[in-house]
């Protein structure tokens, strides 16, 4: 009897060790980092971004948390002689991400150390990265003529939030990305979802629409968007009457309205019937 029990206990901790193991490996990815430093030479001086620890960050797996599983601390450092502004943009650069669309998130904080220019203004509220190879503007810093050696700091986090629902479609996804700097006052982020989602005060704003919502006709005045899960991660979509609610878009010379953003980023449409050259 007692040698039953005892491989009865090795029975159950094996098997208590091989679910715990499932669990924690349950959500695995990796981040690789393309470039060590990166100089740029403009017509106003030189500015030069660095990464402590190298470019690279290497996870060997993480799982949905509120504590970011990644962080990325760099440095721009203005060199300039002359009395001209000297503009930069930073772009995270994803190279490739499986991930679902909101899956991934990420904030930055943003630190005038040499006291000159503007920074990049800190990201506080958690924005997503998306899906698939893209890239994602920062934002625009500068610095001010002469100077020499000024340093702006930043740190990016890269969050795997918990959204309280079933994630297990981003089970064992990975990504690829780096950080880049460019010489420019002016950058902007093309994505159209990007911008459909932060014209209603971005996902975080944005709710499940209430039960019962789809068995009444939208208001007169209704522009809203809400959220829900698809097969793919966070989908949105749109409800309200047609004179207020923005989404007409002209595509191969035809007028389409855009209905929903899915999981996977796609933009679904609808066509509208009408051509922009139409009289």
């Amino acid at each position: 009897m007692k040698k039953k029990l005892i491989i009865s206990f090795i029975l159950s901790f094996i098997l208590f060790i091989f679910i715990f193991g499932l669990s924690y490996a349950y959500f695995i990815g990796n981040i690789v980092g393309a470039e060590d430093s990166t100089t740029v030479t403009g017509n106003s001086g030189i500015m030069q971004i660095q990464y402590n620890g190298g470019a690279a960050i290497n996870v060997n797996s993480f799982f949905p948390s509120a504590t970011a599983f990644a962080t990325k601390n760099f440095t721009v450092t203005g060199n300039n002689s002359t009395n001209q502004t000297m503009y930069y943009n930073i772009t995270l650069v994803m190279e490739s991400n499986t991930f679902s669309c909101n899956a991934l998130q990420y904030k930055l904080t943003s630190t005038n150390t040499g006291g000159n220019g503007s920074v990049i203004p800190s990201i506080t509220t958690m924005k997503e990265i998306g899906t698939g190879a893209r890239d994602i503007l920062l934002g625009n810093g500068s610095f001010t003529g002469p100077t020499d050696n000024k340093v702006h700091t930043y740190k990016l986090e890269l969050f795997f939030p918990v959204t309280g629902g079933d994630q297990s479609h981003d089970q064992s996804k990975s990504f690829s990305a780096h950080i880049e700097i460019e010489e420019g006052e002016v950058a902007t982020n093309p994505y159209l979802n990007d911008y459909l989602i932060s014209q209603y005060g971005g996902s975080s704003s944005i709710s499940v629409a209430p039960a019962g919502t789809f068995g009444n006709k939208n208001g007169e005045t209704e522009n809203v968007m809400y959220k829900m899960e698809d097969d793919y991660g966070m989908s949105y979509y749109l409800r309200g009457a047609k004179d207020y609610v923005n989404n007409n878009i002209i595509f191969a010379e035809h007028q389409w309205k855009i209905v929903r953003i899915n999981g996977d980023g796609s933009v679904r449409l609808i066509y509208n019937g009408t051509c922009p050259n139409d009289t």
